[in-house]
């Protein structure tokens, strides 16, 4: 038995599934391109905040490194303090050439500044002199740096400043 189809039927039938199919073609593209989107949009997020992480890694390191230069120094903890700003230009001694090389890597950051203060810390009874330290002293570093390039600025275009304290006895 053979079985025989009205060809004006299937024409129509034809026609209408033609446009039926390009139409999810063009729907699908557009999802596909909203979730690309969407990737792209992550990546870049992503980008912003690894390079955010590695400047305040550097600044928390730059903080380590002087505290370390200043406790193999300990006898002489009260020449390195630094104010903002100030550049030392001197090299005759260990702690001038270590704040020298120290500004010299801070620099790297950006807009990056650092001051030092040195004090007495009242709660720690001192040593001897005799021994050539001066026990307890308090040593604060301060690192700052603006991060212009990724933070939400203020009306004015700046970003308050990111400052990184360590606090330390030497």
């Amino acid at each position: 038995m053979r079985v025989t189809t009205n060809s004006r039927v299937s024409a129509k039938v034809r026609s209408g599934n033609r446009g039926f199919s390009l139409l999810e073609v063009l729907i699908s593209i557009v999802v596909v391109a909203i979730g690309l989107l969407g990737v792209a949009g992550l990546q870049i997020a992503a980008i912003k905040l690894a390079d955010t992480a590695q400047t305040r890694t550097s600044g928390a390191a730059l903080v380590s490194n002087i505290t370390e230069r200043i406790r193999s120094n300990s006898g002489k903890v009260a020449s390195y303090a630094l104010s903002y700003g100030v550049v030392p230009t001197a090299t005759t001694t260990q702690a001038e050439r270590d704040l020298a090389q120290w500004r010299a890597n801070i620099s790297d950051l950006p807009n990056g500044d650092a001051s030092i203060t040195v004090s007495a810390d009242p709660a720690c009874p001192a040593l001897p002199s005799s021994s050539g330290y001066r026990s307890c002293s308090l040593v604060t570093v301060n690192v700052r740096w603006s991060e212009t390039r990724h933070s939400r600025s203020s009306a004015a275009g700046q970003s308050a400043p990111v400052i990184f304290t360590a606090t330390t006895r030497i």
